[in-house]
């Protein structure tokens, strides 16, 4: 089809890159922005937001904590689970098998003003929390000489 523009996956990311950083640098960081996913669909998680921090909390039953990975690269955050488990249960008089299966990846792209340092994750009681604590806004007052 003659008129047609062949773009790159890379090309189209790089100009969304772009135009996100146009739109904060016009209207500052937008809180609708936050935690946008980048890639991956394998959990949804629920975040928690207050003055010093924010909170992410996604359900992941049955994992050994060596399948669970946690990183940061730049300005996103990135969870892969690896394998499957399974895990069985015996009830009554049937046996009845109870199973959660997971493995993949998710990423989202974490605010600026996220202090990477503090981060910390926890997993117990088959839900991963992921801490994310606020830059601390100061405030200096500056003396005017006469």
């Amino acid at each position: 089809m003659p008129g047609l523009i062949s773009w790159k996956r890379s090309e189209i990311a790089r100009l969304r890159s772009r135009m996100e950083d146009l739109f904060d640098d016009f209207f500052g960081e937008l809180p609708c922005r936050h935690f946008l996913p980048v890639s991956g669909s394998l959990f949804d998680w629920e975040v928690v937001e207050d003055d010093k921090a924010y909170v992410l909390k996604a359900r992941l039953p049955n994992l050994d904590l060596g399948d669970l990975d946690v990183r940061i690269c730049k300005d996103v955050l990135t969870v892969s689970v690896k394998g499957e488990k399974t895990r069985s249960r015996e009830g009554g008089g049937d046996r009845s098998l109870e199973e959660a299966r997971f493995a993949g990846m998710r990423s989202v792209r974490i605010p600026k003003r996220v202090n990477q340092e503090g981060i910390e994750a926890s997993y117990r009681d088959d839900c991963l929390e992921i801490l994310l604590p606020k830059i601390e806004k100061t405030t200096v007052k500056i003396h005017v000489a006469p």
